[in-house]
């Protein structure tokens, strides 16, 4: 997506957030892969969102900081959540998000690449990313991205969630199921009985961090 930028004069098209933020972290050598709202966005074209947020591993992140620093990136302050944000010398503001939770390294390896070869973290892990959150926009989020995925992709990722989520499991289902009548792509030998059978997903209360580091 691009803007004309009245800055530059006219005629003037603007990198969107995610070449830009691309850009400036090419020359980034520690592992990390781009999450929340421009990693939604690509296994659910229409999500909008102007957040720039990034996973690294929590035995990293001094290195990732450094690197920061060296690109000339700003620091912010701390994320409630584990991590830092930063503004970038474009003026984009990044979170790094950092985790250790056990899914994270298989994350970090196994990426989803764009066209332009940026990481995207891969579905499986998006949705685990998601599902642990349990905020109204996440659940949201995973049946929209799972209304679209085809069986493969859809296999994967219960066997992912099963793996680090298991509590989790007949939530996905009802997500999978939500998704797929919002979309249309409902399997014939599926019913709406069926799924009205399944429990809601539980919503998880948690404070407002204040807009930063999403999932």
């Amino acid at each position: 997506l691009r803007v004309q930028s009245a800055k530059h004069g006219v005629g003037y098209v603007e990198p969107s957030p995610l070449e830009q933020l691309t850009r400036e972290l090419r020359q980034l050598q520690t592992a990390f892969v781009i999450i929340g709202g421009l990693a939604t966005a690509v296994y659910s074209p229409g999500r909008l969102t102007e957040d720039l947020d990034i996973l690294v591993s929590t035995s990293t992140a001094r290195e990732v900081r450094a690197e920061l620093e060296r690109l000339g990136a700003k620091w912010l302050g701390p994320l409630s959540i584990g991590g830092t944000t930063y503004e970038l010398p474009s003026g984009l503001t990044l979170d790094v998000v950092e985790s250790a939770a056990p899914w994270v390294a298989a994350a970090l390896g196994s990426p989803h690449r764009g066209p332009s070869g940026y990481p995207i973290v891969a579905l499986p892990y998006l949705v685990v990313l998601k599902l642990d959150a349990g905020r109204d926009r996440d659940l949201a989020d995973i049946a929209q991205m799972l209304g679209r995925a085809s069986e493969q992709e859809l296999t994967t990722v219960r066997q992912v969630v099963a793996k680090h989520l298991a509590s989790q499991v007949a939530d996905l289902e009802s997500l999978i199921q939500l998704g797929q009548l919002e979309t249309g792509t409902m399997p014939p030998h599926s019913t709406q009985e069926r799924a009205a059978e399944r429990p809601a997903p539980e919503r998880k209360q948690q404070p407002d961090h204040g807009g930063r580091g999403r999932s």
